[in-house]
């Protein structure tokens, strides 16, 4: 359904042969909450991706595509 990985500094999106990944923002730059990086993922019954994001962790939502049977 998606790859996550992590740690590229700025953090990044990217959807490759229709597969979302989703790279988590290093938390190694700097000290305390404001420079954490999680989020929350969510997957409902059509297999949509919703990720709410905190600190530095962006929030994204992932469409599965349809395919035909």
């Amino acid at each position: 359904l998606i790859v996550f990985q992590g740690h590229y500094h700025p953090g990044s999106l990217h959807t490759i042969n229709g597969i979302p990944y989703y790279t988590l923002a290093a938390v190694i730059a700097g000290d305390g909450p404001a420079q954490n990086s999680y989020g929350i993922v969510e997957v409902d019954k059509d297999l949509n991706i919703h990720i709410k994001g905190y600190r530095k962790a962006v929030s994204a939502d992932f469409k599965r595509k349809k395919t035909s049977k």
